[in-house]
């Protein structure tokens, strides 16, 4: 089960089990490795750490949201952080945070794919628009 060599590991930390399910087909469909975490904790004892940490962002829940793990990544050498938002709200936090992608929906899907594909380095299929 692990990931294949080569293949780009990234994390998805999301509590809840069906969106972190979701997510990890997505992941798997970017040529990415899928590993789902509760909390940061569980990423120490990985031998390589992930390219990209994917994390929704929500302001509205008062308490248990994802996002709070962030402030506990250092600055230096951290992960490329993808950040799932539904708000203006959502959005400024996720730039207070430092997230390095902020998608929104309603393509928040199709952009997180995008962002997956790059970081895997399938960006292969260029566009042939002119």
């Amino acid at each position: 089960m692990g990931g294949m060599a080569g293949v780009p590991m990234v994390a998805i930390l999301e509590p809840e089990r069906e969106r972190a399910t979701a997510l990890q087909e997505v992941v798997s469909l970017a040529r990415c490795s899928p590993i789902a975490v509760l909390d940061l904790d569980e990423l120490t004892g990985l031998s390589d750490p992930p390219a990209a940490i994917i994390v929704r962002v929500a302001t509205s829940r008062p308490l248990g949201s994802p996002h709070a793990e962030l402030q506990r990544l250092p600055a230096s050498g951290r992960p490329k952080v993808l950040a799932l938002v539904s708000s203006d709200a959502d959005v400024a936090e996720a730039q207070r945070l430092g997230c390095d992608v902020v998608l929104r929906e309603p393509h928040q899907v199709r952009a997180l794919y995008d962002a997956l594909i790059d970081i895997a380095g399938g960006s292969s299929r260029a566009d042939d628009r002119e």
